[in-house]
């Protein structure tokens, strides 16, 4: 399936984290890896009224006196207010001691729009929608700070049955070509998922993809046992003959 295309007024967080302004121009380069990393920890508890700058300093600071954060706190804070001007429908809020991110329906985020998808319900018929957002890549794919491992967890712990729910629907609907994109992405969140394996396999073959299929099982044969040190027991003939209805 094509990736869609990217939006003006946006900000991606699945695969590489990118930046869109108000003419659509890519503008990631303007996030430092600090702006990125402090931008995302008041994006992260936005949804819980904002953090604290005594909480900011402790994750960014750490061991520095208020009165030396204070001002490379500020300085920060800036830099992303001034980022943000250039994108419709954002800004950075400080309010009764909190920073927290507010927007409106100009702006768009894949996070924000894959939350408000699983909170919609869970019993597919999203599978287009959801495709376009987990399609570019693992959540936070380039972040790697242990303050963000709780808040991928947290959003992959709640998309995983999602997806499953929504490849089993589609397969249902011998939609096998969004099956195999679906898990696609459920294998950037559990590499070693069985369940999507047979899935994608069932699905390659019924496209007369068989090749693909089997490379599919190889390739996850070696991260099964990469991952937890055990071969995978199931043959390929197994996964091609197990009932998924």
């Amino acid at each position: 399936m094509e990736q869609n295309p990217v939006k003006a007024n946006s900000v991606y967080l699945f695969g590489e984290f990118m930046v869109r302004d108000r003419q659509n121009k890519d503008i990631t380069y303007m996030f430092s890896t600090k702006l990125k990393q402090v931008f995302l920890s008041i994006l992260q508890y936005s949804h819980k009224g904002g953090i604290s700058s005594q909480r900011l300093s402790e994750l960014f600071w750490p061991g520095k006196s208020e009165d030396k954060v204070k001002n490379s706190r500020g300085v920060t804070i800036n830099h992303v207010r001034g980022i943000l001007k250039e994108i419709d429908g954002v800004e950075l809020i400080h309010d009764k001691g909190l920073f927290r991110i507010e927007y409106t329906d100009e702006f768009y985020c894949d996070y924000l729009a894959c939350v408000k998808l699983l909170m919609t319900n869970n019993t597919g018929g999203h599978e287009t929608e959801l495709l376009r957002i987990v399609s570019r890549g693992k959540f936070l794919r380039s972040i790697d700070m242990p303050e963000f491992d709780s808040f991928k967890g947290s959003l992959e712990q709640k998309l995983e049955p999602i997806l499953l729910i929504e490849i089993e629907n589609c397969f249902k609907k011998e939609a096998y070509k969004i099956v195999v994109a679906l898990c696609e992405s459920l294998f950037y969140i559990d590499p070693i998922n069985d369940e999507a394996l047979c899935y994608a396999i069932q699905s390659l073959t019924k496209m007369n993809m068989v090749n693909e299929a089997k490379v599919q099982y190889l390739q996850f044969c070696v991260e099964y046992m990469n991952t937890i040190n055990k071969e995978y027991t199931y043959s390929f003939m197994d996964l091609q003959k197990r009932n998924m209805s």
